[in-house]
């Protein structure tokens, strides 16, 4: 295979440093989480990823909370199981009180309508995409993690071709790709949350300021935990923050 489209949190021992991404509130949306793990990427700080030559490599909406019964707070989410995507997603609801179950998104629908899970972690697109949203008609917009995502090409075939091909990838990779990538999903996904909003047999709702308080509060604890594991952890979340600092004070000094 010449390219291939990767979610790195599904082999955690060819890309075990993605599990940055995932990590609750460090970003403040797609777009910013985008910019960071491109970043982080470009400079070799991310292990498995110098194996290729990069195409994209970008982050989805934040994962939120949908569910079969009714969950309108953190208060509802004790007890309930949920489907997620990783060990990090798991504990973010071992945390709030919840349970959790890790399955493949093509089995979710399934596995809510069965009543194995109440509910899944999922972004708006894929919350259609995958038909959860049938089956799920409360929308916990929490927002926990993100899914890092990339495009990659096997280095050894880009470096054998030829000089003006090369430049073609090149021209439609990086900041091109990332660009358009951010333009679009950040469209789907508004056109998501606004059809679900106005759908009267949905049931969408923002985390009150108590309760985002306190999963503020979880989240932190969860990332310091991480941190906390071993140095390489550590210098993980230490580069994560300072470019999410950088982009922050560009983003002022723009405005």
């Amino acid at each position: 295979m010449d390219i291939g489209f990767v979610i790195p949190s599904y082999d955690r021992a060819a890309f075990p440093d993605a599990s940055i991404m995932e990590l609750p509130g460090l970003f403040k949306d797609a777009a910013e989480a985008t910019q960071v793990l491109s970043q982080l990427v470009g400079a070799g700080v991310l292990r498995g990823f110098s194996d290729f030559y990069v195409i994209g490599a970008y982050a989805g909406d934040p994962e939120n909370i949908h569910a079969r019964p009714p969950v309108i707070s953190l208060a509802d989410l004790r007890g309930k199981r949920f489907r997620v995507n990783n060990e990090i997603e798991a504990e973010i609801l071992e945390k709030l009180g919840a349970n959790s179950l890790t399955l493949p998104i093509n089995q979710t629908t399934q596995a809510i309508s069965s009543g194995q899970v109440d509910g899944a972690v999922a972004s708006p697109v894929p919350l259609i995409e995958f038909g959860i949203g049938r089956v799920a008609p409360y929308h916990y917009f929490l927002h926990t993690s993100f899914i890092p995502q990339a495009l990659l090409m096997n280095r050894e075939r880009f470096d054998s071709l030829p000089s003006d091909v090369q430049a073609i990838i090149r021209k439609y990779s990086g900041a091109w790709l990332l660009d358009n990538f951010i333009r679009i999903n950040a469209g789907a996904n508004e056109q998501i949350v606004r059809q679900l909003e106005s759908d009267p047999k949905r049931t969408v709702t923002f985390p009150s300021p108590a309760d985002q308080q306190t999963a503020d509060a979880i989240f932190k604890s969860i990332v310091d935990d991480y941190a906390a594991k071993n140095p390489h952890n550590a210098e993980l979340v230490g580069a994560a923050r300072a470019a999410v600092a950088k982009l922050r004070a560009d983003s002022v000094v723009h405005q």
